[in-house]
Formats: C-alpha cells, sequence, structure tokens
C-alpha cells in the first residue's frame, strides 16, 4: 500500500529547516544595526564639516541678509549636538550661510515645532532620508539663538 505524503510547505515555520529562524535573526539584527550606525555616521560627518565652516567663517548671512555682528550668530552653531528624538519636527527653515575663509557654506536651521528655543541644523544636499533640507547635523538648544532670530525679525 502506498502511503500519500504530504507535501512540504516553505510558509510553515515547523517546516523549516532549525538553522534557518536563527541566521534569518542574525541578518535581521545585523541590518538593523547597520542602519543605526549608518544614521550616526552620517550626522557626525554633517555635524564635524558644519563645525569646520563655522571656525573659518567671518561673514554671516541669514536668508540672504548680511548680519553686522556675525560672531553670536557663529558661538550659537558652534553648540550643535545631538539630541535624542522626542517626536517634534522642524517648522519654518532659515537659511545661514558662512563666508570667509574658504567657500561659502550653506546651513538650514528650523526651529523644533514643541521647543521653540530648540533649532534642527542641517547641511542642504543629499542625506541618508532623502529629507528636503538636507543632512542633519545635530540640533541647537540655546536660547540666544532664539534672541537672534527674533532680532532678524525671522
Amino acid at each position: 500500500m502506498l502511503h500519500a505524503t504530504r507535501p512540504r510547505s516553505i510558509l510553515r515555520i515547523t517546516d523549516w529547516p532549525p538553522w534557518v529562524l536563527p541566521v534569518f535573526l542574525f541578518g535581521m539584527f545585523a541590518l538593523l544595526v547597520t542602519v543605526f550606525l549608518a544614521e550616526k555616521v552620517s550626522e557626525e560627518h554633517a555635524r564635524d564639516a558644519l563645525l569646520a565652516a563655522v571656525g573659518r567663517a567671518s561673514r554671516v548671512r541669514v536668508n540672504g541678509q548680511l548680519v553686522a555682528t556675525p560672531s553670536p550668530f557663529l558661538r550659537a552653531l558652534q553648540s550643535v549636538h545631538h539630541v535624542p528624538a522626542h517626536h517634534s519636527g522642524p517648522t519654518t527653515p532659515v537659511t545661514i550661510e558662512l563666508e570667509g575663509g574658504g567657500p561659502t557654506i550653506a546651513v538650514v536651521i528650523a526651529r523644533d515645532s514643541e521647543r521653540p528655543t530648540e533649532f534642527w541644523v542641517y547641511r542642504p544636499g543629499p542625506n541618508w532620508h532623502n529629507d528636503p533640507l538636507g543632512q542633519e547635523a545635530g540640533r541647537i538648544t540655546v536660547a540666544s539663538m532664539d534672541s537672534l532670530l527674533r532680532a532678524s525679525r525671522l
């Protein structure tokens, strides 16, 4: 008498060889770690480039207008650092151009949607998240940036 065998289904996890699940989970973990590391390195690279440009700058333009006293803006930009996500977002962007000591470097800052004295800082251009504002370089959390923009009527 012939016995009918049930065909193996690849969709049923109980039919997989025992090594498949650990290999799959390890691969997913490795992918996740790679994504987080790439994002961190990308932000650090953008922040380092920004800080180098701030160190060379002698003139500042805010939305195309030359700032009479650039040092307060430069000091505020030097305070850029990483801030963990807190489920808010950037609002209206302001373009800051750093001039002097090399090519003009553009920086985009945008006030946080929940914290009025926190500003998102971006380097315009291609980026990991395809964000139209650019590659995030960190945040500025000093109240002086808020005062400077208000004084500039921005």
